[in-house]
């Protein structure tokens, strides 16, 4: 069997005996899981494990995520806006904010910047319920401005998506590629669900397994390992 201690749920602190699933960096059994992350669109239990987090915190399932503007469905990595407790794509974000544009125009208002402090004239930036110049609004990262309304928080700073997968980004221990929802913890490693297969036959593990040599091994194959 792994030789790896087990670990304990971040929900009913009891030890995990076989698979967990692990989000935002702590670790559930399945059943934990299901019962603390509920949609917030359906209100029913996310019980694949898929979980899509917005900007202010609301958990939904994949096929909850849509548009309130077209119903399109939106997926975890694609740039959206949350706005009065809805999410919007892309596109029909963008248009509401050219709205509220024209409307802040006619009604003659005056914003100011949340970063440099000063009156904005022309083309207002809203987002994270402020108002900045567009040159103002830059990347934590890159210090670049968005070219457009797409961007990832962490900490409450804004980032490129390029440049939240390369600063915050996990990669799959088993294909190398970026890891961009749920996924498995094991040896010390991440790993995409689908990933985590046998070192041997190369069949995904669902239970137990042997360590060899930092690889994973199912029962059958880890027994007759050489």
């Amino acid at each position: 069997m792994s030789e790896n201690q087990p670990k304990i749920c971040d929900e009913c602190n009891s030890k995990i005996v076989g698979q967990s699933i692990t989000f935002k960096n702590k670790t559930y059994h399945e059943d934990c899981f299901n019962k603390k992350f509920i949609c917030s669109v359906c209100n029913k239990p996310i019980t694949d494990g898929k979980v899509i987090t917005s900007e202010s915190g609301r958990l939904f399932h994949t096929g909850c995520f849509k548009c309130e503007g077209c119903s399109k469905m939106i997926s975890g990595s694609e740039g959206y806006a949350e706005r009065d407790s809805k999410i919007y794509c892309k596109d029909c974000g963008y248009k509401l904010h050219q709205e509220d544009e024209e409307k802040n125009s006619v009604q003659g208002e005056t914003e100011i910047c949340s970063v440099c402090g000063e009156k904005i004239i022309g083309k207002v930036l809203s987002a994270l319920d402020c108002s900045f110049h567009f040159d103002c609004f830059r990347c934590k990262k890159c210090d670049k401005p968005f070219e457009e309304i797409n961007f990832q928080l962490e900490d409450g700073y804004p980032y490129h998506p390029e440049c939240f997968n390369s600063e915050f980004g996990k990669k799959c221990a088993g294909c190398n590629k970026l890891i961009t929802g749920n996924y498995l913890n094991a040896l010390d490693k991440e790993w995409h669900n689908e990933c985590f297969v046998c070192g041997g036959c190369k069949k995904p593990i669902r239970g137990s397994f042997f360590d060899k040599q930092g690889q994973p091994y199912c029962e059958g194959c880890g027994k007759s390992y050489k």
